[in-house]
């Protein structure tokens, strides 16, 4: 987007307004580079603005509080990361993938 925002700029400066109609009706090179530059900027915000619906700051905090409390509960179950190299060394040996190596 940056990319192509860069390309419009320089081609809108690029062209010769004086001119063109729009040039003539709007007085010159710069007035009308700076009045398609605020329609432009004007309708993509308005499109940035209105394209979605923004999230209720309570949900969001709702859903992080419930991502914490799941995590929490996910490190009370999982042990520590020792207890699960442990486990991963003992079922290696057990399927004979330690002989594969």
């Amino acid at each position: 987007m940056a990319g192509l925002g860069g390309f419009m700029g320089y081609s809108m400066g690029g062209i010769d307004w004086d001119t063109t109609a729009i040039g003539k009706k709007l007085g010159g090179h710069i007035k009308t580079v700076f009045t398609l530059v605020t329609f432009i900027f004007t309708l993509c915000v308005t499109l940035t603005i209105t394209s979605f619906k923004e999230i209720p700051l309570w949900i969001l905090a709702e859903t992080q509080h419930n991502k914490n409390k799941g995590e929490a509960l996910i490190d009370a179950h999982m042990g520590t990361a020792n207890d699960f190299e442990q486990m991963t060394d003992d079922n290696e040996k057990l399927f004979g993938i330690y002989n594969l190596i």
